[in-house]
């Protein structure tokens, strides 16, 4: 199964850096424990996140993402069954403040069922992704 959500950033302007990290190795380790794969995306105003996991993990993973203090409004972009995984592993990708990924962010809050803004979001991950 594969979903991807977007959020609203809460983080004020204080140690984002810091911030991130402690975001990202959270994550990091609730993704290990569910064998989740997939990629985070912070903008400065937003998250983006596409998981890779099982099914019953899905559940268990929204439930600890909707608890966590640092976003709101969370959209969820796509949940889809998906037969491979297109990521090896989870990482904090991107962090930054570049326009054209801030527009995507927004666009998929504000409209996040459009296919394009979807495969756009899609595209931003993979790129990222690469090694």
């Amino acid at each position: 199964m594969r979903m991807i959500y977007v959020s609203r950033s809460c983080l004020s302007d204080v140690d984002i850096s810091a911030e991130i990290n402690a975001i990202a190795a959270r994550r990091l380790e609730q993704n290990a424990i569910l064998q989740a794969t997939g990629a985070l995306i912070y903008t400065g105003t937003h998250f983006a996140e596409v998981i890779e996991c099982n099914d019953i993990d899905s559940e268990t993973l929204m439930t600890v993402i909707k608890a966590e203090t640092y976003h709101h409004d969370i959209e969820i972009v796509e949940r889809v069954q998906s037969a491979r995984r297109q990521f090896l592993s989870w990482a904090a990708v991107y962090s930054g403040q570049a326009a054209y990924v801030q527009a995507i962010l927004s666009a998929c809050v504000s409209k996040p069922h459009e296919p394009h803004r979807r495969a756009l979001l899609m595209q931003l991950f993979r790129e990222f992704s690469k090694n």
